[in-house]
């Protein structure tokens, strides 16, 4: 326990190693004295300990608002996992920080050195699951972001818009661009968005004051793209049986971010993933 400093053995996560050496009269082997040897002591035992701590790990899912309720919410029969990274939640609320609600599981898989970390509280309802248990209600899981020194593109670049209030139904490609009003998906087909074309770079699709809806049966899929949300509203509102598929790019300015939430926008609306949803994300 980094916070009060206390080594328990065998405890959970298996994150620390304590390491205890000793030379003393019980073992045979005491420090022989020098000066003291004069006033009858030829001997002392000598004990030293050292606690080395593994460090927090890398989130793959991060969420940096420093208060908010539900800064991280599953509800429905939303599943949430990850592999060989953490879950970070910064929100020291202490009422629900962290929610599941309904038939939702939240999962970190690992060799048991990856966690669950939120500042505050965790709130299940219903049968919601989370694995492994998170350590909340713990100050010392607050971590500065990560990638403060990212930046974000420059607003020039979508100062002008390509679509407005784009939607569509069943089957469709999207091209990088600027998406003024979001993007909203429903029906039953494929979206995809490719990396090719477009007005932008680098698989780059931004999407300016409003939300990525998806809903219906619709797979959405993209290889080497980055979303970037930006303005009033842009969040990402998942739903029905929505099934989520997106890769970073592997090269460029954004290698290694499938999704950016512009931290100069307002915080005005939560990011949802409801219904029987389901997402897989290679990158940020």
């Amino acid at each position: 326990d980094s916070g009060n400093h206390v080594f328990t053995p065998a405890g959970n996560p298996l994150n620390a190693v304590r390491v205890l050496a000793r030379r003393d009269q019980q073992n045979g082997n005491p420090v022989a004295t020098a000066f003291a040897n004069a006033f009858g002591i030829s001997s002392v035992d000598v004990a030293a300990s050292s606690i080395a701590v593994q460090s927090p790990g890398t989130a793959c899912i991060t969420m940096l608002n420093p208060s908010a309720s539900k800064a991280f919410y599953v509800q429905g029969n939303a599943s949430v996992h990850t592999t060989g990274c953490n879950i970070q939640v910064n929100s020291c609320n202490p009422t629900d920080a962290m929610k599941g609600q309904g038939n939702t599981l939240v999962e970190v898989a690992s060799s048991g050195l990856n966690q669950i970390r939120v500042c505050g509280a965790v709130a299940a309802v219903g049968p919601a699951t989370f694995s492994p248990t998170p350590d909340a209600n713990n100050p010392d899981n607050v971590v500065p972001d990560p990638f403060i020194s990212l930046a974000m593109p420059d607003p020039a670049l979508y100062a002008a818009c390509d679509f407005t209030n784009f939607s569509a139904n069943g089957n469709v490609t999207l091209i990088p661009g600027v998406y003024c009003g979001g993007i909203t998906l429903a029906g039953t087909g494929t979206a995809t968005f490719s990396a090719a074309g477009g007005t932008l770079s680098d698989g780059l699709f931004i999407i300016k004051d409003g939300p990525l809806s998806v809903n219906g049966n619709v797979s959405v899929v993209g290889d080497g793209v980055t979303l970037f949300m930006t303005g009033a509203g842009a969040n990402l509102n998942f739903g029905g049986t929505a099934d989520i598929g997106i890769s970073a790019p592997t090269t460029g300015t954004y290698a290694g971010f499938a999704i950016i939430g512009d931290r100069n926008s307002p915080a005005t609306a939560a990011h949802v993933m409801r219904g029987t949803a389901m997402g897989g994300y290679n990158g940020h």
